[in-house]
Parts: C-alpha cells; sequence; structure tokens
C-alpha cells in the first residue's frame, strides 16, 4: 500500500491512500489499527470509486493530537484533513472510533457529507460497560495480557479467524503507545457526545455490527438509528468487532448494495 503525507492547516503530518477514480469514499479505522486494515475494501471499491483510506492522528505515521483530546477534536482533526485533500463532498466509512469520528463529521460538517456508514459503532453504552471502557483507558499498557484481551473482545475462535487476528496484533504491537492513548481515551469517553445532535443528520445512515459485538452490539446501532430519520441496520449474525476482515464479502456487500441505493454508484 502506497501512503501518501500532507499537512492541514493546523500543521499535523496525516498518512492516507488513495486509489481509483470517481465518488470519493473515506475510511477511518479504529483505535490501534491503521489504513492497510481496508485493504478488503479498498480493493473491492476502488473499481468503481476513489478509495481513501486515513491514518487516524497518532497512528501509522500520522501527529498525534494532544494526550487531552476528546472526541471532538478528533473531528476537527478529521475536517482538516478533508479540507486539505481539496474534497468538498465524500462518502464517510468509520469503523469503531472511526465510526464516532465519522458521526462527529456528519453532525457538524451535513454539506460535506452525501452519506455515512457506521460499522461496530458504541452509542450510549450502559454503567457496567461504561466503567469498565474508562477502566481499560485508565490502564492501557501495549503488553501481551492487554492486547490478549482486546483480542478475546474483538473476534471469535474459529480456525479462519486466526491469520486474521495474528494481522490485527501486529497492528496493535508496532504503533505509537502515545497515540493509541489518546484515541482510546477519547473513544472511551465518546459514547454520549453526540447523543442530543443526532437528531440534525439528514444525510442517509447505514449501520453495520456483529451480532456477537459485545462492546458495540446490535442494540446499539439499534437504538441509534432510531434518531435518524433515514438509518438502515444491518447486523451480521455470529461476528464480532472487526467485521471488515472477518467476513469482508458480506461487509462489502452491505455497503454496495446501500450506496447503489443511494444512486453513488459512479
Amino acid at each position: 500500500m502506497t501512503v501518501k503525507t500532507l499537512r492541514t492547516s493546523h500543521n499535523h503530518k496525516v498518512t492516507y491512500s488513495v486509489f481509483g477514480k470517481g465518488t470519493p469514499l473515506v475510511f477511518i479505522h479504529g483505535v490501534g489499527m491503521q489504513a492497510q486494515v481496508w485493504q478488503p475494501q479498498i480493493e473491492f471499491f476502488c473499481k468503481k470509486y476513489q478509495v481513501i483510506a486515513v491514518n487516524m492522528a497518532g497512528h501509522n505515521g500520522s501527529d498525534a493530537l494532544s494526550p487531552g483530546a476528546m472526541l471532538s477534536d478528533f473531528v476537527a482533526w478529521f475536517d482538516d484533513f478533508f479540507d486539505a485533500l481539496g474534497l468538498t463532498k465524500a462518502v464517510v466509512i468509520g469503523h469503531s472510533m472511526g465510526a464516532l469520528i465519522a458521526q462527529g463529521f456528519a453532525i457538524f460538517h451535513p454539506e460535506k457529507v452525501v452519506c455515512v456508514a457506521l460499522l461496530s459503532v458504541v452509542y450510549c453504552r450502559d454503567g457496567h460497560s461504561k466503567k469498565r471502557v474508562i477502566d481499560r483507558s485508565k490502564a492501557l499498557g501495549r503488553n501481551q495480557k492487554t492486547i490478549d484481551s482486546t483480542l478475546a473482545r474483538w473476534f471469535g475462535d474459529t480456525v479462519g479467524e486466526h491469520p486474521i487476528k495474528q494481522q490485527v496484533k501486529q497492528y496493535l504491537l508496532c504503533g505509537d503507545e502515545a497515540g493509541y492513548a489518546t484515541a482510546y481515551r477519547a473513544f472511551a469517553h465518546g459514547d454520549r457526545t453526540y447523543v442530543h445532535t443526532w437528531e440534525s443528520v439528514t444525510c442517509p445512515v447505514l449501520l453495520i455490527t456483529g451480532e456477537d459485538d459485545f462492546n458495540s452490539t446490535p442494540e446499539m446501532s439499534k437504538k441509534l438509528a432510531t434518531m435518524i430519520d433515514n438509518a438502515t441496520v444491518k447486523i451480521i449474525a455470529s461476528q464480532r468487532h472487526m467485521i471488515n476482515l472477518t467476513v469482508p464479502d458480506v461487509v462489502n456487500a452491505c455497503l454496495n448494495n446501500w450506496l447503489n441505493a443511494q444512486g453513488k454508484n459512479t
């Protein structure tokens, strides 16, 4: 994957990759990952779209934000990146923390969003789940125990998932620890950031999550969809968090059918 670099108006270095031509699709990954995690989607969609996969702030060469950065700061960072690319309007697709950034962007910059897809999004965690994720954010460390715990939440134990799990493990091991910590804290506190502003979203929204995702539960996607006039929910059976990698054909079909329904196929 060829990596490009740009500087935003706030002098943040951002790394990203671009493939294909057509309507822009901008992909934002989750905490601890990198743009390459979208490879199955890049290969599928670059045949008829311009696919842009960005490395989130603090990940794979993109400058980190300040340690106290919260979700709104990541949304502002993405807006700067969007403008630095010279884009005026795009389809925005995010996974996990990337989905939180995508939703904030859709809320505050609706004129720049054609439609938005949220994969494995979190929304209004219950008290117990909220405490667990905040506790994890306070005790972050890149060691075998914490990484194994993360992988256990993100994956099942089928033989087919083992190579993908090892790939994701390498992303977690090689990432910038400070950048990861900043993003994870913003993620831990970001599930209710826009709870009172979703009603303003008028563009089409697609929500996809795994049936067995403990953290980005089907109930969260269904509840969030009730806040949006033009929402579609897809629950993928027997899957956990990393659906874009574990069942890429299913995810790609969901995205493609939804984009075609919006008339965004050229």
